[in-house]
């Protein structure tokens, strides 16, 4: 998988104890909005470390 490093991308590092399948991003400066009832399944759960640094990711995009 190519490696993202656009403004934004965030690496997951803990993505296989996160459940997830292959190595994965975030992409914070693209986002969508879903209603619950359009999610038919969960891909993972972010490890704390994880959630810490994409808010203090977010947090210097977005500048809050």
């Amino acid at each position: 998988m190519t490696e993202r490093k656009g403004k934004g991308d965030f690496k997951i590092n803990d993505w296989q104890q996160s459940g997830l399948l292959l190595q994965s991003w975030i992409r914070l400066s693209k986002i969508a909005c879903l209603n619950k009832t359009d999610i038919k399944i969960k891909l993972g759960i972010l490890s704390v470390p994880d959630r810490k640094n994409i808010i203090l990711s977010w947090n210097r995009l977005y500048k809050f």
